[in-house]
């Protein structure tokens, strides 16, 4: 299928990737959350995508944490 902008070919409007990768990543948090009961999750202080992810999907703000390196990562959280 051909995309031209937001629209095949055959003048259907096609979702953005962006969108169906948020919903995959949403429904693949939620499964996991289902099996554990308990998701830590780290990203990024520049990875926006990845924290409004988090947040939409009801993780809470921990602080920051250091990894082996020394980097430092936003962490997150969310309990079943």
């Amino acid at each position: 299928m051909v995309k031209n902008g937001n629209t095949t070919q055959w003048g259907k409007t096609c979702p953005e990737s962006s969108v169906i990768a948020a919903d995959i990543a949403s429904f693949c948090l939620c499964r996991a959350l289902s099996q554990c009961g308990n998701l830590k999750i780290d990203t990024h202080r520049d990875h926006k995508i990845m924290q409004h992810l988090l947040e939409k999907n009801g993780f809470k703000y921990c602080g920051i944490i250091n990894t082996d390196d020394g980097t430092e990562r936003m962490a997150y959280q969310k309990e079943g």
